[in-house]
């Protein structure tokens, strides 16, 4: 895409139409590809339902907070339309004995605001600044409130959307950290949590706590005051769901996971990933102006000489890959998450025996390549 997405009538009709031709390009390539090479395992990846739902929710949804009908708003179903087209063009391209599979990560939903959860944690005395090592130019940023969320703004307001699509993430963080607050200005000598991520999870300095057992005290403490947030829209409250990390993460780097995961309103509130204090205040509009965001319900179909037709049910979507690799006669890790969809086949999978791990393997192998260099 070459275009920013943007608030005025030119650069959202040029945006769309930039992510519109873009995955008619990869069309091209797929179909040029499927008719002209050999293969065994074929996949594609197509963005422009994920882009164009991110931006264009308002002006399809009647219930969103900021519903607006315009030009735009036959954009989703456009979407949804070429990719049927594309859809249909790759069918007719490819083996009538082939397995095929269609599947998304993720569903969408109404975007609402954006939560800036490390305000709420200064304001609830869990996070503190350091206040004598932070820069005159920070200082004078702080004093007059000028964040990142209203200079994103001023950006967008002249028009100057265009300079962000040049820049990567990287620069951008290293650009507004200069005269914003950021996690370098956080007293982590006094501090006993901290959020980083996209939706806001929590991290606790483990620095700070004597014993597992006021760990625990603190995270209940958290998770108490954290379902007690009521949104600024609907007066409702924001947190629906909230886990501990190791109600949903285990293995050997379970200690890196954030120590409180909260989901906000199935996700229509959320935090940037970018931006450390993007905002002066707990909630604000988002920051680019996004009007719907991920579900955890997602869309998976699949077809082919060896699957049942007319199953409609639930999965896990780590079930996907050792079901795919299955498929393709692959080896399955031992450790990997979910397990093959049995149900889906018409012959079951045959599963005598755990099958190798094959990234030791590979391991292995690359270990006795780097031997043999003699640097």
């Amino acid at each position: 895409e070459k275009t920013k997405y943007g608030e005025d009538k030119k650069n959202r009709r040029k945006f769309f139409e930039d992510v519109y031709q873009l995955d008619l390009l990869r069309s091209k390539v797929m179909n040029f590809l499927l008719e002209t090479e050999k293969w065994d395992f074929f996949m594609i990846h197509f963005t422009m339902l994920d882009r164009v739902q991110h931006w264009y929710w308002k002006f399809m949804d009647k219930s969103h907070p900021r519903y607006e009908q315009n030009e735009c708003s036959n954009y989703i179903e456009r979407t949804y339309q070429l990719m049927d087209k594309i859809f249909s063009e790759a069918l007719q391209r490819i083996p009538k004995n082939s397995t095929i599979l269609i599947m998304s990560d993720h569903g969408f939903g109404v975007y609402i605001k954006d939560i800036n959860v490390n305000m709420w944690l200064k304001k609830e005395g869990y996070l503190f600044f350091k206040e004598k090592n932070i820069g005159l130019l920070k200082r004078f940023f702080k004093k007059i409130n000028f964040s990142p969320n209203k200079i994103i703004n001023l950006v967008f307001y002249f028009r100057f959307g265009f300079l962000l699509k040049s820049l990567s993430k990287k620069t951008i963080h290293k650009i507004t950290n200069q005269f914003t607050i950021n996690y370098e200005d956080i007293d982590y000598s006094k501090s006993k949590a901290y959020s980083y991520g996209h939706y806001g999870p929590i991290y606790i300095n483990k620095d700070l706590i004597k014993n597992k057992n006021e760990y625990e005290e603190l995270r209940n403490e958290i998770i108490k005051k954290l379902r007690l947030i009521k949104d600024p829209v609907y007066n409702e409250r924001l947190i629906n769901e909230v886990w501990k990390k190791e109600e949903l993460y285990r293995g050997q780097k379970l200690d890196m996971m954030p120590d409180i995961i909260p989901i906000m309103q199935n996700f229509s509130f959320g935090a940037s990933s970018i931006l450390t204090f993007m905002s002066d205040k707990v909630f604000s509009d988002p920051i680019t102006y996004k009007t719907a965001e991920h579900r955890i319900e997602g869309i998976f179909a699949i077809c082919g000489p060896n699957i049942k037709k007319g199953i409609n049910r639930t999965i896990d979507i780590t079930d996907i890959l050792p079901t795919l690799l299955y498929i393709i006669d692959s080896k399955i890790p031992t450790d990997t998450d979910g397990k093959i969809l049995n149900s889906i086949f018409l012959k079951n999978p045959k599963l005598d025996k755990p099958k190798e791990i094959y990234y030791d393997v590979e391991k292995e192998k690359l270990k006795n390549i780097i031997q043999n260099l003699n640097i």
